[in-house]
């Protein structure tokens, strides 16, 4: 599964790991089943705008009717509907952002569908924040005691997405380099423009978030879906509008992203994984919040293509893959049911929630390092130098999807993470997507990455870009070959090993996977499965039954099935276990004093 967390000790998240209901809709039945579990933080929505389709995002009234106008009473009757069958319920709060329908109905246009338009623009800005002041002081008035969080939303989806192409789309989409890495020189202007963009909706976000900040209890945290950089779906990178991400993150004004997992891997037997950086969190104390948002078997209307899992046994797999994930990498989540309460109704899948919040509270505050020794870095300033729908899509979510099935655990940072990371640990380091290596750039990778024994690997075109010109010799340098070589290519460079590949899209799970292992880096499992570990905890997931080897990294005492609490090794770093087809299984990991 992908991984999380830091590469030093002093990286640990802070705030507080929530475990949480999410719905569109009122669903007071599946509120009180999911209090019945023990899971009694829930969200609930403050809305004013229709999605794309028409359709209302929460169900509720809407608030704001008119210039300095706002009308409570249906988020107040939310809040008493779901206090009567969640009595000790904890609130987080989503707020919306965007452009009210009466106002977005007279002006023909809105900040939901053109967010990067409306984020610069001061009379948005002024008038959202009159709207945002008045939210916050009323929910803190009236249900301050209860709240825990408020999740700030602009945008499409509401998650800050800008997925309209600007007005000159087709020319972005055309590059000097082989149709995919734009001249830093004659073609500077797509790069400014796609910076700008990026810095303009964080600037926006960052701009609510202080305020919001400033205008409640130091208790209360402030969220918001963001840094979406391993994405799977059409052509959205930089036009989305999230690859400011590190400086959002490093700002003491949001204490946690939001992110759904990804939608490429979310069938039995993928490897789940954010499609935010969580690397980039966690260098900055941040906390990662995992949307579980599956559509189990008992989803009544599976829309837009998205997996649907087709039987109970495979919805126990699946969302124990995905809670396993956000516990062992100390993320918080919350189970959302989209526009469908009975997501979550079979009795099963509600006692595995129970479960889970058990586990939730037993570990949720006792995180430890992750067990990784492989890296994978993400570079947004390469991003905003290449077109859309190329190789670099290649090079995102699709490289890390086949990291997560071949039975390795690794990190998840970006290139400018690498100067505050402690390195040693890692055997294994993929660049898949690092074309841009100015000259500081070429320093650091010298300096802390390119040496220590270690193998890097490199896809495509690393260094075509020095940021002042396109020369694609200069890749030899970094690969070890000239650019372009067929196959895979693996370079002895002295002190480090270069591994390349010039067509990402040729790189297979197989190949990846003896790459890992030639580095060096612990193999948990004898077939090619997802894992997640850490020093207390280990999940393995699987889509096929029978016996499977587990190969732990350091010996442990006692290794417990937690969703069963039988011992089921002792005294060993290596044991075989059988499974279910489907199955996900969660160990504890006890050694000396945890036993």
């Amino acid at each position: 599964m992908a991984a999380v967390l830091a590469g030093s000790a002093e990286c640990r998240a802070a705030g507080r790991p929530y475990a949480a209901y999410r719905s569109f809709l009122p669903s007071v039945e599946m509120t009180g089943r999911f209090a019945g579990a023990g899971v009694e933080v829930r969200t609930f929505g403050v809305c004013n705008t229709r999605c794309g389709d028409g359709s209302r995002l929460y169900s509720d009234p809407i608030t704001w009717t008119g210039p300095g106008r706002y009308d409570w009473e249906g988020v107040d009757k939310t809040v008493r509907d779901l206090v009567a069958v969640s009595p000790r319920a904890k609130f987080i709060a989503c707020i919306d952002l965007n452009t009210p329908e009466w106002k977005a109905s007279r002006k023909r246009g809105d900040s939901f569908n053109t967010i990067g338009r409306y984020a610069t623009n001061t009379t948005w800005r002024t008038e959202t924040a009159e709207w945002l002041v008045a939210c916050l002081d009323h929910l803190e008035r009236t249900c301050g005691d209860r709240m825990l969080a408020y999740v700030l939303m602009a945008g499409m989806t509401t998650e800050w997405f800008q997925y309209m192409k600007p007005p000159s789309a087709m020319e972005m989409n055309k590059a000097a380099f082989e149709n995919q890495i734009y001249d830093p020189v004659v073609e500077k202007g797509k790069i400014d423009y796609w910076r700008m963009h990026n810095r303009g909706i964080a600037d926006a976000l960052l701009f609510f978030a202080h305020m919001a900040k400033g205008r409640v209890p130091a208790s209360r945290e402030i969220g918001a879906f963001f840094g979406y950089y391993n994405v799977c779906y059409g052509d959205w990178f930089a036009s989305g509008g999230h690859l400011d991400y590190p400086r959002v993150a490093a700002s003491p004004d949001v204490d946690f992203f939001i992110s759904p997992a990804t939608y490429a891997e979310r069938g039995i037997g993928c490897g789940t994984g954010s499609m935010t950086v969580e690397g980039t969190l966690r260098r900055y104390g941040k906390r990662l919040f995992h949307e579980i948002d599956f559509r189990t078997s008992a989803f009544s209307d599976p829309t837009g293509g998205i997996t649907k899992w087709s039987d109970v046994p495979s919805d126990l797999a699946g969302l124990t893959r995905e809670a396993a994930f956000a516990l062992v990498y100390g993320c918080s989540w919350w189970w959302f049911d989209l526009f469908t309460p009975s997501n979550f109704s079979n009795p099963a899948v509600l006692s595995r929630i129970e479960r889970f919040q058990e586990l939730h509270r037993q570990y949720a505050d006792a995180w430890t390092e992750t067990s990784a020794d492989a890296l994978l870095v993400c570079d947004p300033e390469t991003a905003l130098n290449c077109v859309e729908g190329g190789k670099i899509k290649l090079c995102g979510d699709r490289f890390r999807n086949k990291l997560n099935r071949i039975g390795i655990m690794y990190d998840v940072y970006s290139f400018d993470d690498l100067a505050a990371l402690d390195l040693a640990k890692y055997r294994l380091v993929c660049l898949p997507a690092t074309w841009v290596i100015t000259p500081q750039r070429a320093e650091l990778l010298e300096r802390k990455l390119c040496g220590g024994g270690r193998t890097v690997l490199w896809t495509y075109a690393p260094g075509v870009s020095d940021g002042a010109t396109l020369d694609a010799s200069r890749v030899s340098r970094w690969a070890g070959v000239a650019y372009g070589t067929p196959g895979l290519s693996c370079t002895d460079r002295g002190s480090w090993k270069s591994v390349y590949l010039a067509d990402p899209a040729a790189l297979t799970k197989e190949q990846l996977r003896k790459v890992a292992e030639a580095a060096g880096c612990h193999v948990w499992t004898d077939e090619l499965l997802p894992v997640a570990a850490n020093d207390r905890l280990l999940a393995v997931h699987s889509a096929t039954g029978g016996e499977k080897t587990i190969r732990l990294k350091t010996s442990a005492d006692e290794v417990v099935d937690l969703l069963t609490g039988e011992v089921v090794a002792r005294q060993t770093g290596m044991f075989r276990i059988r499974f279910s087809s489907p199955e996900t299984k969660v160990f504890a990991l006890k050694r000396g004093l945890d036993r």
